[in-house]
Protein backbone atom coordinates (compact mmCIF):
# COMPACT_ATOMS: atom_id res chain seq x y z
CA UNK A 1 0.00 0.00 0.00
CA UNK A 2 1.20 3.54 -0.79
CA UNK A 3 0.12 6.63 1.11
CA UNK A 4 -0.65 9.15 -1.63
CA UNK A 5 -1.87 12.71 -1.92
CA UNK A 6 -4.00 13.49 -4.96
CA UNK A 7 -4.05 17.12 -6.11
CA UNK A 8 -7.19 18.27 -7.90
CA UNK A 9 -7.46 21.34 -10.11
CA UNK A 10 -9.90 23.60 -8.27
CA UNK A 11 -8.01 23.06 -5.76
CA UNK A 12 -8.77 20.11 -3.45
CA UNK A 13 -6.55 17.37 -2.09
CA UNK A 14 -7.41 13.79 -1.38
CA UNK A 15 -5.29 11.67 0.87
CA UNK A 16 -5.63 7.95 1.44
CA UNK A 17 -4.12 4.52 1.16
CA UNK A 18 -4.37 2.93 -2.25
CA UNK A 19 -3.05 -0.12 -4.00
CA UNK A 20 -0.64 0.44 -6.86
CA UNK A 21 -2.99 -0.57 -9.66
CA UNK A 22 -5.71 0.98 -11.75
CA UNK A 23 -9.04 0.74 -9.97
CA UNK A 24 -11.99 2.41 -8.31
CA UNK A 25 -11.57 3.81 -4.78
CA UNK A 26 -13.46 5.95 -2.28
CA UNK A 27 -11.72 8.98 -0.83
CA UNK A 28 -13.16 11.99 1.01
CA UNK A 29 -16.71 10.94 0.11
CA UNK A 30 -15.82 10.99 -3.59
CA UNK A 31 -15.17 8.21 -6.04
CA UNK A 32 -11.72 8.16 -7.59
CA UNK A 33 -10.88 6.04 -10.60
CA UNK A 34 -7.12 5.68 -11.10
CA UNK A 35 -6.36 5.59 -14.80
CA UNK A 36 -2.66 4.78 -14.52
CA UNK A 37 -0.69 2.37 -12.35
CA UNK A 38 1.13 3.78 -9.33
CA UNK A 39 4.79 2.75 -9.23
CA UNK A 40 5.84 1.27 -5.90
CA UNK A 41 7.02 3.97 -3.48
CA UNK A 42 5.65 6.84 -5.54
CA UNK A 43 3.94 9.47 -3.38
CA UNK A 44 2.98 13.15 -3.24
CA UNK A 45 2.60 13.19 -7.03
CA UNK A 46 -0.19 14.21 -9.32
CA UNK A 47 -1.56 11.11 -11.03
CA UNK A 48 -4.07 10.50 -13.75
CA UNK A 49 -7.44 9.97 -12.15
CA UNK A 50 -11.05 11.01 -12.35
CA UNK A 51 -13.14 12.33 -9.44
CA UNK A 52 -16.76 11.24 -9.60
CA UNK A 53 -19.16 12.59 -6.99
CA UNK A 54 -22.27 10.49 -6.55
CA UNK A 55 -25.61 12.26 -6.63
CA UNK A 56 -28.29 10.19 -4.94
CA UNK A 57 -31.14 10.90 -7.30
CA UNK A 58 -33.52 8.27 -8.66
CA UNK A 59 -33.69 10.03 -12.03
CA UNK A 60 -29.90 9.83 -12.29
CA UNK A 61 -30.18 6.05 -12.03
CA UNK A 62 -32.33 5.96 -15.17
CA UNK A 63 -29.94 7.83 -17.45
CA UNK A 64 -30.49 6.43 -20.93
CA UNK A 65 -27.01 7.40 -22.15
CA UNK A 66 -25.35 5.23 -19.51
CA UNK A 67 -27.84 2.43 -20.01
CA UNK A 68 -27.07 2.53 -23.74
CA UNK A 69 -23.37 1.94 -23.01
CA UNK A 70 -24.25 -1.17 -21.02
CA UNK A 71 -26.66 -2.41 -23.67
CA UNK A 72 -23.84 -1.95 -26.19
CA UNK A 73 -22.01 -4.82 -24.49
CA UNK A 74 -25.01 -7.03 -25.20
CA UNK A 75 -24.13 -6.90 -28.89
CA UNK A 76 -21.13 -9.10 -28.05
CA UNK A 77 -23.20 -11.52 -26.03
CA UNK A 78 -26.22 -13.76 -26.45
CA UNK A 79 -29.57 -13.14 -24.85
CA UNK A 80 -30.80 -15.75 -22.40
CA UNK A 81 -34.41 -16.84 -22.07
CA UNK A 82 -35.78 -17.90 -18.68
CA UNK A 83 -39.13 -19.53 -18.10
CA UNK A 84 -41.36 -18.46 -15.23
CA UNK A 85 -39.92 -19.62 -11.85
CA UNK A 86 -36.50 -20.40 -13.38
CA UNK A 87 -33.37 -19.35 -11.44
CA UNK A 88 -31.20 -16.67 -13.04
CA UNK A 89 -28.49 -17.26 -10.44
CA UNK A 90 -28.30 -18.82 -6.97
CA UNK A 91 -27.11 -17.54 -3.61
CA UNK A 92 -23.54 -18.56 -2.84
CA UNK A 93 -22.51 -19.16 -6.46
CA UNK A 94 -19.70 -17.39 -8.31
CA UNK A 95 -20.70 -14.15 -10.02
CA UNK A 96 -19.58 -14.59 -13.63
CA UNK A 97 -21.15 -11.41 -14.96
CA UNK A 98 -24.04 -8.98 -14.73
CA UNK A 99 -27.50 -9.41 -16.20
CA UNK A 100 -29.42 -6.69 -18.02
CA UNK A 101 -33.16 -7.40 -18.10
CA UNK A 102 -34.61 -6.81 -21.55
CA UNK A 103 -38.14 -7.96 -20.68
CA UNK A 104 -40.07 -9.65 -17.90
CA UNK A 105 -40.23 -9.41 -14.13
CA UNK A 106 -38.22 -11.17 -11.46
CA UNK A 107 -37.47 -11.26 -7.74
CA UNK A 108 -34.30 -11.06 -5.69
CA UNK A 109 -34.43 -13.50 -2.77
CA UNK A 110 -32.46 -14.04 0.44
CA UNK A 111 -32.71 -17.43 2.18
CA UNK A 112 -32.74 -17.51 5.98
CA UNK A 113 -31.22 -20.13 8.31
CA UNK A 114 -34.60 -21.92 8.42
CA UNK A 115 -34.61 -22.03 4.58
CA UNK A 116 -37.45 -19.53 4.51
CA UNK A 117 -37.20 -17.15 1.58
CA UNK A 118 -37.50 -13.38 1.98
CA UNK A 119 -37.90 -11.25 -1.12
CA UNK A 120 -35.43 -8.38 -1.02
CA UNK A 121 -36.75 -6.53 -4.05
CA UNK A 122 -38.44 -6.95 -7.40
CA UNK A 123 -36.78 -6.31 -10.76
CA UNK A 124 -38.09 -5.61 -14.23
CA UNK A 125 -37.18 -4.38 -17.71
CA UNK A 126 -34.14 -2.09 -17.71
CA UNK A 127 -32.72 -3.29 -14.37
CA UNK A 128 -29.17 -4.59 -13.94
CA UNK A 129 -28.68 -7.43 -11.46
CA UNK A 130 -25.59 -9.16 -10.12
CA UNK A 131 -23.80 -5.82 -10.06
CA UNK A 132 -22.64 -5.78 -6.43
CA UNK A 133 -21.05 -9.22 -6.60
CA UNK A 134 -19.20 -8.45 -9.83
CA UNK A 135 -17.81 -5.20 -8.40
CA UNK A 136 -16.77 -6.72 -5.04
CA UNK A 137 -15.60 -10.05 -6.47
CA UNK A 138 -17.71 -11.94 -3.93
CA UNK A 139 -20.14 -14.78 -4.54
CA UNK A 140 -23.81 -13.92 -4.98
CA UNK A 141 -25.34 -13.07 -1.60
CA UNK A 142 -28.87 -13.49 -2.99
CA UNK A 143 -30.72 -15.51 -5.60
CA UNK A 144 -32.68 -14.23 -8.61
CA UNK A 145 -35.75 -15.93 -10.07
CA UNK A 146 -38.18 -15.20 -12.89
CA UNK A 147 -41.75 -14.29 -11.92
CA UNK A 148 -42.74 -14.57 -15.57
CA UNK A 149 -40.92 -15.41 -18.79
CA UNK A 150 -37.84 -13.19 -19.05
CA UNK A 151 -35.28 -12.24 -21.69
CA UNK A 152 -31.94 -11.27 -20.17
CA UNK A 153 -28.63 -10.11 -21.62
CA UNK A 154 -25.61 -11.68 -19.89
CA UNK A 155 -22.46 -9.51 -19.79
CA UNK A 156 -19.26 -11.34 -18.72
CA UNK A 157 -17.50 -9.62 -15.82
CA UNK A 158 -14.25 -9.10 -17.77
CA UNK A 159 -16.12 -7.15 -20.47
CA UNK A 160 -17.97 -5.22 -17.78
CA UNK A 161 -14.79 -4.30 -15.90
CA UNK A 162 -13.17 -3.14 -19.15
CA UNK A 163 -16.14 -0.86 -19.82
CA UNK A 164 -15.83 0.68 -16.33
CA UNK A 165 -12.14 1.46 -16.85
CA UNK A 166 -12.74 2.98 -20.29
CA UNK A 167 -15.82 4.94 -19.13
CA UNK A 168 -15.11 6.38 -15.65
CA UNK A 169 -18.39 8.26 -15.40
CA UNK A 170 -20.28 4.97 -15.83
CA UNK A 171 -18.65 3.67 -12.64
CA UNK A 172 -20.01 6.66 -10.74
CA UNK A 173 -23.45 6.10 -12.24
CA UNK A 174 -23.50 2.45 -11.15
CA UNK A 175 -22.24 3.21 -7.66
CA UNK A 176 -25.08 5.71 -7.40
CA UNK A 177 -27.56 2.98 -8.40
CA UNK A 178 -26.15 0.72 -5.68
CA UNK A 179 -26.54 3.59 -3.19
CA UNK A 180 -30.19 3.94 -4.14
CA UNK A 181 -30.71 0.20 -3.62
CA UNK A 182 -29.11 0.50 -0.19
CA UNK A 183 -31.34 3.44 0.70
CA UNK A 184 -34.40 1.45 -0.32
CA UNK A 185 -33.25 -1.51 1.81
CA UNK A 186 -32.82 0.84 4.78
CA UNK A 187 -36.32 2.24 4.27
CA UNK A 188 -37.77 -1.26 4.15
CA UNK A 189 -35.90 -2.25 7.31
CA UNK A 190 -37.33 0.77 9.10
CA UNK A 191 -40.79 -0.11 7.84
CA UNK A 192 -40.46 -3.67 9.20
CA UNK A 193 -39.52 -2.30 12.63
CA UNK A 194 -41.82 0.69 13.05
CA UNK A 195 -44.94 -0.11 11.02
CA UNK A 196 -47.71 -2.57 11.83
CA UNK A 197 -48.72 -5.38 9.49
CA UNK A 198 -51.46 -3.49 7.62
CA UNK A 199 -49.22 -0.46 7.15
CA UNK A 200 -46.43 -2.68 5.76
CA UNK A 201 -48.78 -4.41 3.33
CA UNK A 202 -50.26 -1.12 2.08
CA UNK A 203 -46.78 0.30 1.60
CA UNK A 204 -45.64 -2.86 -0.20
CA UNK A 205 -48.55 -2.71 -2.66
CA UNK A 206 -47.69 0.90 -3.47
CA UNK A 207 -43.99 0.05 -3.92
CA UNK A 208 -44.68 -2.91 -6.20
CA UNK A 209 -47.19 -0.91 -8.24
CA UNK A 210 -44.61 1.85 -8.68
CA UNK A 211 -41.87 -0.61 -9.58
CA UNK A 212 -43.93 -2.36 -12.24
CA UNK A 213 -45.52 0.94 -13.38
CA UNK A 214 -49.03 -0.45 -13.20
CA UNK A 215 -51.98 -0.25 -10.83
CA UNK A 216 -52.67 -3.92 -11.57
CA UNK A 217 -50.16 -6.26 -9.94
CA UNK A 218 -49.79 -9.91 -10.90
CA UNK A 219 -48.14 -11.62 -7.96
CA UNK A 220 -48.41 -14.88 -6.01
CA UNK A 221 -49.56 -14.54 -2.44
CA UNK A 222 -46.47 -16.49 -1.37
CA UNK A 223 -44.30 -13.82 -3.00
CA UNK A 224 -46.26 -10.99 -1.40
CA UNK A 225 -45.96 -12.73 1.97
CA UNK A 226 -42.21 -13.16 1.41
CA UNK A 227 -41.85 -9.46 0.61
CA UNK A 228 -43.85 -8.22 3.61
CA UNK A 229 -42.78 -10.95 6.09
CA UNK A 230 -46.44 -11.74 6.80
CA UNK A 231 -47.94 -15.20 7.19
CA UNK A 232 -50.19 -16.39 4.33
CA UNK A 233 -53.17 -16.47 6.69
CA UNK A 234 -52.70 -12.93 7.95
CA UNK A 235 -51.89 -11.64 4.47
CA UNK A 236 -55.15 -13.08 3.12
CA UNK A 237 -57.08 -11.47 5.95
CA UNK A 238 -55.49 -8.05 5.33
CA UNK A 239 -56.19 -8.25 1.60
CA UNK A 240 -59.82 -9.08 2.35
CA UNK A 241 -60.08 -6.00 4.60
CA UNK A 242 -58.50 -3.82 1.90
CA UNK A 243 -60.95 -5.19 -0.66
CA UNK A 244 -63.96 -4.54 1.61
CA UNK A 245 -62.67 -1.00 2.14
CA UNK A 246 -62.58 -0.49 -1.65
CA UNK A 247 -58.83 0.07 -1.60
CA UNK A 248 -58.09 -2.85 -3.95
CA UNK A 249 -59.82 -5.41 -6.14
CA UNK A 250 -58.76 -9.06 -6.08
CA UNK A 251 -58.89 -11.53 -8.95
CA UNK A 252 -56.94 -14.78 -8.66
CA UNK A 253 -53.25 -13.77 -8.70
CA UNK A 254 -54.01 -10.16 -9.62
CA UNK A 255 -54.40 -7.19 -7.30
CA UNK A 256 -55.75 -3.95 -8.72
CA UNK A 257 -55.21 -0.76 -6.74
CA UNK A 258 -58.43 1.27 -6.65
CA UNK A 259 -57.54 3.98 -4.13
CA UNK A 260 -53.89 5.06 -4.04
CA UNK A 261 -54.51 7.85 -1.51
CA UNK A 262 -56.41 5.44 0.72
CA UNK A 263 -53.48 3.02 0.73
CA UNK A 264 -51.09 5.89 1.45
CA UNK A 265 -53.22 6.81 4.47
CA UNK A 266 -53.15 3.22 5.72
CA UNK A 267 -49.37 3.05 5.17
CA UNK A 268 -48.94 6.38 6.99
CA UNK A 269 -47.08 7.86 4.03
CA UNK A 270 -47.26 11.69 3.89
CA UNK A 271 -48.96 13.14 0.82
Amino acid sequence: MSNLIFVYDNPHSFQGNFTSTVGLYVCSASLILLTEDIPVGKSNNTLKYTVMKTIVDSKYCNDQDYIAKIIGLCDKSCDRFYRKQAKLFSEGTLAEGVLYIRSGKGKIVKTGPDHQEMIVRFVSEGDIIGLKSVITGENHSVSASAMEDMVVCFIPKDDFHALLVSTPELAGYLINCLSLSLQEAERRSASMIYKNDRQRLAEALLQISGKFRSDEIQILKNDLAGYTCLSRKYLTNCLRIFRESKLIALNSERIKILNINGLRDVANIPA
